[in-house]
């Protein structure tokens, strides 16, 4: 989704426009009315950027959360006229489960969540790296692995004349269930995130249970945001044979990362169960500023 936008007319007050829906974005900063005509215009900017996705998993090792998004609120001024670009990025794809019934290969990896940006044409004035796509657990060749997690974002860039009020960090994703019958861990939390709401929690690992000669392994929780908390990684039930493992929760970004998928094995059959890993959550720009005396006269669309 994408397209322009404009602010009609406004009284004297703070006007606040949220961009909540993935895509790039366009917008002319506004003519001030009255004795303010051609004043430069100070925006408080509040961007989020998305969560890493979870990795897929083969039927012997579970994989691990997402990382979640990194928040970074600060202030430029803008001169009326200049055409702003917003881009809110989409959460980390999920990695694919390898083929149910094989170990010959590997889950897919979970994709980076996205970076969020606000620019004057090519001038970058503020970029916020996603966080980090946790990897697809690998072949049962050698023992069971510990399967990888995806870091929380950490990264942002600004111009120099963007002043950073609060930057938080995204937190890694936790572990997925490393052998025989294993609950994953929880991914990190975030406790503080100022003006962007309290922090979220990391998401909850997967849960395991089996029964007879079968295994089952949990998936890893995915990090939280500043905003959100990471997915819940994968419940694994192992059945007779059954050997299952699941995929863990997608990072968050503003939005909730994704559940990894849950699987259960069917009684007496010795095959193996691999899972898709969770999708990263989105992420969202917002900004605010204050109008006066008679307020804007209305930004056209670009």
């Amino acid at each position: 989704m994408s397209g322009n936008f404009y602010l009609p007319q406004k009284a004297d007050k703070e006007v606040q426009y949220s961009i909540p829906s993935t895509g790039t974005y366009t917008w002319t900063v506004p003519e001030a009315a009255g004795d303010t005509a051609g004043a430069a215009v100070e925006l408080t900017m509040q961007v989020w950027s998305a969560g890493g996705g979870a990795g897929g998993t083969h039927g012997a090792s579970s994989s691990g959360g997402g990382g979640g998004g990194k928040f970074v609120i600060g202030r430029y001024t803008f001169t009326p006229g200049q055409i702003l670009t917003f881009v809110v990025p989409s959460g980390g794809a999920g990695g694919s489960k390898n083929a149910d019934g094989t170990l010959a290969g590997a889950g897919g990896d979970g994709g980076d969540g996205g970076e969020a940006s606000i620019k004057i044409g090519t001038t970058n004035i503020v970029s916020v790296l996603g966080g980090g796509g946790s990897g697809g657990s690998l072949s049962n060749s050698t023992g069971v692995p510990s399967p990888s997690v995806g870091s929380g974002a950490t990264s942002h860039s600004n111009h120099a004349s963007f002043t950073v009020d609060k930057a938080v960090n995204g937190a890694n994703g936790g572990i997925g269930g490393g052998g025989g019958n294993s609950a994953g861990s929880n991914g990190g939390s975030v406790s503080n995130a100022g003006a962007g709401g309290g922090g979220g929690s990391g998401g909850a690992g997967g849960t395991s249970s089996e029964s007879g000669s079968s295994q089952a392994l949990g998936g890893g929780g995915a990090g939280a945001s500043a905003n959100a908390n990471g997915g819940r990684g994968g419940n694994a039930t192992g059945v007779g044979d059954g050997e299952v493992t699941t995929g863990g929760g997608g990072g968050a970004g503003y939005y909730v990362g994704g559940t990894g998928q849950d699987r259960t094995s069917s009684t007496g059959n010795a095959t193996w169960y691999g899972s898709n890993g969770g999708d990263g959550g989105g992420g969202y720009i917002s900004f605010s500023f204050t109008t006066t005396n008679g307020g804007s006269g209305g930004s056209a669309p670009s």
